[in-house]
């Protein structure tokens, strides 16, 4: 299930960390800036990703647990391969953006142009949620 936050964007809420019952993912992506992926156990954050190109490439992948990723998209019947690549930014993985590539690896189902402004009443799309 995905859900959307209203209010600023990109953020992580305390809130809704507090109420996680299992494993939650916050993945966001900033187009002209960069793009962060955190995964947490119920309200502990347990792996972080943050790559950012405002103004140079900066990547923070040193908290990333790469085998819980790795396990993860196997569990969605998806190849790891390429994975470090599109991590790294090393090398192109195909005609979609890194964070696209992974979204789609970790099967989540709505990840393009996704935030509380664009989205109008979330009618459009199923399984999606909207909070305050």
């Amino acid at each position: 299930m995905t859900f959307i936050v209203k209010g600023p964007a990109f953020g992580i809420r305390k809130a809704i960390v507090s109420l996680n019952p299992g494993l939650l993912v916050h993945y966001s992506y900033m187009e002209d800036h960069g793009w962060a992926l955190s995964f947490f156990e119920k309200d502990e954050l347990i792996s972080t990703y943050k790559c950012d190109w405002t103004e140079e490439l900066h990547i923070e992948k040193d908290k990333l647990d790469i085998v819980l990723l790795r396990e993860l998209i196997i569990k969605q019947g998806n190849s790891i391969e390429d994975l470090e690549k599109a991590l790294d930014l090393a090398e192109d993985v195909g005609e979609e953006p890194p964070a696209y590539f992974i979204a789609n690896k970790l099967g989540l189902s709505y990840y393009e142009w996704l935030s509380a402004d664009n989205i109008g009443d979330g009618s459009y799309y199923k399984n999606l949620v909207i909070v305050d």
